[in-house]
């Protein structure tokens, strides 16, 4: 089978097309044909050798697959071939951006039938990410005013739509015209753009004072920092990209306010039940399916050209969900 592979840290220039054999499913394995597979920031982190944790290469790249189940192991008991599904495969292992890929039945869910491969490929790491942070560890819930930074991105645009859901009220920030076009579309209620705006002042104004019952931080470093005084007394800040080494957490103490730390990989890495995040995708579905979650591509890609996709994911420029077609 054709794969992008990462043969070793470099520019996107390293990543190489190769001829891979074809996996065989283990005991609880699909084997999915990859029809689109989404591309994530962990990809770019990966490939350029930024991501915090060992890593053994070559890798097969992609976190996001939706596409058709061709295969089954011996004890797959929830899907059979045929069924049109989508998941995130679990890091470090080979992934989506290949012909093939293997996935844990318990990691997946049945694609919604409304929305295209592509547009179902868009889904997984990104909106399991959210889900975790704002649901299993935040709580948030109706009333609560929630300010999501990078709001228009792959996560950010997931975590609008969860807010939402939940009765929020939502503050995002974002900086061009295309994303304060699309959190418009997304119903959030103040949007703050950080270049030309005082974000602390802006927040202020809009909580009269008193900061926001939940702030979830995607960008990271700086932009961590200067979230700790905008959260609430009692409030909680929630970040997806790490604490900073320097980061000064005693006002978060002072004001009885909790810190989360969301890595959706972290399942996969320390011996998690897989059937969590499955459930979430089913759920996520009937979201779907209901009309209140959508996912936003704003471009797609043939794996050839899997090099420039990564150019652009780095740029930080793109808004919602960067596609890889792999199949109609």
């Amino acid at each position: 089978m054709k794969a992008m592979t990462i043969p070793a840290t470099g520019e996107p220039s390293v990543l190489t097309l190769a001829e891979l054999d074809q996996p065989t499913p283990g005991d609880h394995d699909l084997l999915i044909e990859v029809h689109a597979s989404g591309l994530n920031p962990v990809d770019t982190k990966l490939r350029s050798g930024k991501f915090r944790a060992p890593v053994t290469f070559p890798l097969v790249p992609g976190f996001d697959v939706s596409g058709r189940v061709v295969g089954i192991g011996p004890e797959v008991t929830r899907f059979r071939p045929g069924d049109a599904v989508f998941a995130s495969p679990p890091l470090f292992k080979p992934a989506a951006h290949a012909e093939y890929v293997l996935v844990d039945e318990r990691l997946a869910a049945r694609k919604p039938e409304c929305l295209s491969h592509v547009e179902a490929a868009a889904i997984p790491l990104a909106l399991l990410t959210a889900w975790e942070l704002l649901y299993d560890m935040a709580h948030v819930s109706e009333g609560q005013t929630v300010l999501i930074h990078a709001a228009a991105g792959g996560v950010g645009h997931f975590a609008v739509q969860l807010a939402k859901a939940r009765g929020c009220v939502v503050l995002g920030t974002a900086s061009s015209d295309e994303s304060f076009a699309l959190l418009d579309t997304l119903g959030v209620d103040h949007t703050i753009n950080y270049k030309s705006e005082d974000v602390e002042a802006r927040v202020m104004q809009i909580t009269e004072g008193q900061g926001c019952d939940a702030v979830f931080d995607l960008v990271g470093a700086e932009v961590f920092k200067a979230s700790i005084p905008l959260v609430a007394t009692r409030g909680c800040l929630g970040t997806i990209v790490g604490i900073p080494a320097d980061a000064e957490l005693n006002p978060l103490f002072l004001k009885s306010a909790s810190l989360h730390a969301e890595f959706m990989g972290s399942t996969a890495m320390n011996g998690g039940t897989p059937a969590h995040q499955g459930g979430i995708l089913k759920q996520a579905k009937a979201m779907v399916e209901a009309g209140t979650l959508k996912p936003h591509v704003s471009q797609t890609f043939p794996l050839e050209d899997l090099a420039a996709a990564h150019e652009l994911q780095a740029s930080g420029t793109a808004t919602g969900k960067l596609v890889i077609k792999l199949r109609d």
